[in-house]
């Protein structure tokens, strides 16, 4: 219980401060100039959002890979210094090539002037019913009744948080008195996009939990075997990335008007991220602290995944993210950042979400252990298939000793002690038997 408390708590943490800090350091970035010409005139560059997908992706193949050579430089710290890995490559390539999609998708149309931010409101609750069915789809576990039932209850609180944002003139503030996004057909297909991004989304959580149910690592090793996880999953996100770099030059869609716009918004993203141009101080602070929070709840979610439930657990734990958001921008200005309480509906309304979400997520953990439909059978029958040979009553009727009988598919052993009962051992019964390629030991009493 201490241990999924503790992911938990690490996971809303992780996301609440990513989410929190992305608009910092995209804000932080959108006032740096950069020479574009060699009479040393400067220009203000847009901030291009294909880079800093990219950048995030490079940094966290980076700290993995730094993690993995490590383990093994000191992997005598750990019980054993080899672990047999059973992480799949193609669930890891599925895993990065939805997970660039789905970051693709959100990125490019969360600009306000975009998608309206009441639709990115009601996108975020759309998370909990596509997880839901998309589990269903993949792993064929559905919820319980009261599984289904607390999870519509953290749907409701979540939207509770969110009235304010879907309905902004309930609240006499400036910055809430424009709903914002793009008119016409390009509102529909911008909107469109961000809520499909949390289809890929989804599908990432769910190959998360096939993957790492399916490991044969001990949970001493569980941490080693996550970190490979990731390592993977973010390599073949950064192929991913790579080979998605068009998106950035459709027109309307990316930032980039020409391949040569496109390698000077990146080259120069890249270089104010390393610090190689005039960009503020606060453009490094925020770009790391977004990126350690977005490497470290992928962690947490990969264990969380490996010891809970699964994908569904998950989205309602990650629920959480939306009220504490919300309750952090009452308290703090965004543009410049500094420390402004200001309660208002927003305040009390996530609040209230906060304390009907907590009891839920509490009745949908408790007492609770999902199987699949296929698996949903009763202990005794299960026992049943494992334990009894059931023979016809015709050929062993009085057999009243203990015989020790080892099946091989190659050849047939017999050594037995029937009480007043000789009869060779059937081939057709042999036969029945699906030990094939492997020695079976039965014992009869």
């Amino acid at each position: 219980m201490l241990k999924f408390l503790v992911l938990a708590i690490g996971i809303v943490i992780g996301l609440s401060t990513s989410t929190i800090f992305t608009p910092l350091w995209l804000d932080s970035m959108s006032s740096s100039v950069i020479p574009v010409n060699t009479t040393g005139n400067s220009s203000t560059i847009a901030i291009d959002n294909y880079a800093v997908i990219f950048i995030v992706s490079v940094i966290n193949l980076l700290l993995l890979s730094v993690i993995l050579v490590s383990i093994s430089l000191f992997g005598k710290l750990f019980k054993s210094g080899r672990v047999v890995l059973n992480s799949h490559k193609r669930d890891m390539l599925w895993i990065g090539f939805a997970d660039a999609v789905s970051t693709v998708f959100l990125v490019y149309s969360a600009n306000g002037s975009r998608t309206p931010p009441y639709l990115q409101a009601l996108a975020t609750n759309f998370a909990i019913p596509v997880t839901f069915l998309t589990r269903f789809i993949i792993l064929r576990k559905k919820p319980s009744v009261r599984k289904a039932t607390s999870a519509g209850l953290v749907f409701c609180a979540e939207l509770i948080a969110l009235i304010p944002s879907i309905f902004p003139n309930l609240e006499n503030k400036s910055a809430r008195k424009e709903d914002g996004g793009a008119p016409g057909l390009a509102g529909i297909l911008w909107t469109l996009c961000y809520f499909l991004g949390f289809v890929p989304q989804a599908i990432v959580n769910v190959v998360f939990e096939k993957s790492s149910k399916s490991s044969t690592a001990s949970k001493d090793h569980a941490v080693l075997e996550t970190i490979h996880m990731m390592f993977w999953s973010y390599f073949f996100c950064l192929i991913s990335l790579i080979l998605l770099f068009w998106t950035d030059l459709i027109p309307g869609f990316g930032d980039a008007d020409s391949i040569k716009s496109f390698w000077k918004g990146l080259r120069f993203n890249f270089e104010c991220f390393l610090g190689a141009t005039d960009c503020p101080d606060l453009t490094h602070l925020y770009s790391g602290i977004t990126i350690l929070a977005m490497l470290l709840t992928r962690l947490f979610v990969v264990l969380f995944l490996h010891f809970s439930e699964g994908a569904n657990y998950l989205i309602i734990i990650m629920s959480l993210q939306t009220p504490l958001v919300v309750l952090f921008w009452t308290l703090f200005n965004e543009k410049p950042f500094h420390w402004n309480p200001d309660v208002h509906l927003s305040t009390w309304l996530s609040m209230a979400s906060i304390c009907i979400m907590l009891p839920a997520i509490y009745c949908y953990n408790k007492n609770s252990v999902e199987m699949p439909e296929e698996n949903n059978r009763t202990e005794s029958s299960l026992e049943e298939e494992r334990g009894l040979l059931v023979c016809s009553t015709d050929s062993y009727q009085s057999i009243e000793a203990s015989s020790g009988v080892v099946i091989n598919s190659d050849s047939l052993n017999s050594n037995y002690n029937f009480a007043g009962l000789r009869r060779s051992y059937s081939p057709q019964f042999a036969s029945s038997l699906n030990t094939e390629g492997s020695e079976v030991e039965w014992s009869f009493s």
